[in-house]
């Protein structure tokens, strides 16, 4: 039962209008269409691959959305208990579906239900207002089509990842390459590209740079001809050892750092993920490296002007973090990854970050939302 502090501290917040700092939307269309789609999603999938569910054959891409759901309707009572759960059963009411529980006998009604309010004419607008959100940051590759985003809802957002964590890889360098119309042949071409990128970016009013990157990833200043050498081995396709790989990806992001800087851009950083920790369905992880919030000491120290808002993926490191968005005037904390998405650890970490920073340095909880349901 809610203390009358708490609807009260609901009350006011209610009335607030929401910017979701962090989404997969899809500008084109981001609403799902189908409750299946919704109930594809890898929150649930993972559930129930977990309770012996063979999400690869009975949830294909090459089935109907709504049939996906169909095919897990005797496995969703194991599943009842979870936040994800709950989550996707305060969608479907919202949709107007009534029932407290799916199964045989209403699993059409609420397809039918879904699919007449997801596809009735300006859907996502109406969903994004019932929730309050004023404008949502979008997730883009560096090559994405933009044109004809609805910009009173949606900003982008540049995914840097490739120019870091795959700065190795041949791809990357021929995708920039015919983006920017040039020819890359060290490391100096290389930046000149991106900077092209990300002015292109800013000119259509983007949010932000954002990247995800592995809990054992180092940041460390690394001069210019140091990392022309080892991108010239790139460059002819020659195997870089694991040191010179690290060398050359804090390289490559201390390099977005300067653009940030001179382009007035904050960074936006997920913190810990472990990609394709199983590998058949290739299910993403977390893991903590203590060094993983200290490592950016030096770069928060030498780009004052950047606003690094950081979000970890586990409890662990987040009074650390708290504290360096104590310390440092350019360091921000945000939001929470799917993994702590649970009301225990929600309340934990807001409370921590409410008594330990300032208000004007948290950002809220981000959705992560592919929809906008």
């Amino acid at each position: 039962m809610q203390s009358e502090l708490s609807k009260r501290i609901a009350l006011e917040i209610s009335g607030m209008p929401v910017i979701d700092p962090h989404t997969h939307l899809q500008h084109k269309t981001p609403s799902a269409q189908f409750i299946g789609n919704i109930f594809s999603y890898h929150y649930i999938r993972m559930e129930l691959s977990t309770i012996g569910m063979d999400v690869e054959n009975l949830m294909s891409e090459n089935i109907h959305p709504d049939i996906r759901m169909k095919n897990a309707l005797p496995y969703i009572p194991k599943i009842s208990n979870t936040t994800t759960w709950w989550g996707f059963m305060t969608i479907c009411k919202a949709l107007g579906f009534e029932d407290d529980m799916i199964h045989d006998g209403n699993f059409q009604d609420l397809c039918d239900i879904a699919k007449e309010t997801m596809q009735s004419e300006g859907w996502y607008k109406k969903a994004l207002h019932n929730v309050n959100i004023k404008r949502s940051f979008l997730t883009n590759l560096p090559d994405e089509d933009l044109s004809g985003c609805d910009r009173e809802s949606f900003v982008p957002s540049l995914r840097t990842d490739e120019w870091v964590l795959d700065i190795q890889e041949k791809a990357t360098r021929e995708k920039l390459e015919l983006l920017t119309n040039s020819s890359i042949t060290n490391i100096f071409d290389l930046k000149c590209a991106i900077r092209k990128v990300a002015d292109r970016f800013v000119s259509i009013k983007s949010a932000s740079m954002a990247i995800s990157l592995p809990p054992n990833f180092l940041v460390f200043p690394v001069a210019d001809g140091d990392a022309d050498i080892l991108y010239s081995k790139v460059l002819i396709g020659k195997r870089l050892t694991d040191d010179e790989l690290a060398r050359l990806q804090s390289y490559m992001i201390y390099s977005l750092f300067e653009i940030c800087n001179d382009l007035n851009l904050p960074f936006q950083i997920m913190l810990g993920v472990d990609r394709k920790i199983h590998r058949r369905l290739e299910w993403d992880g977390f893991s903590t490296d203590l060094n993983m919030v200290k490592t950016f000491r030096d770069a928060l120290n030498r780009f004052p002007k950047v606003k690094f808002v950081f979000s970890i993926l586990n409890s662990i490191l987040n009074h650390e973090l708290a504290i360096y968005s104590k310390t440092f005037a350019n360091c921000y904390f945000a939001g929470h990854w799917w993994y702590t998405f649970y009301p225990a650890l929600i309340k934990t970490a807001i409370l921590e970050r409410l008594q330990a920073v300032p208000y004007p340095k948290l950002v809220g909880w981000y959705s992560d939302s592919y929809y906008v349901e």
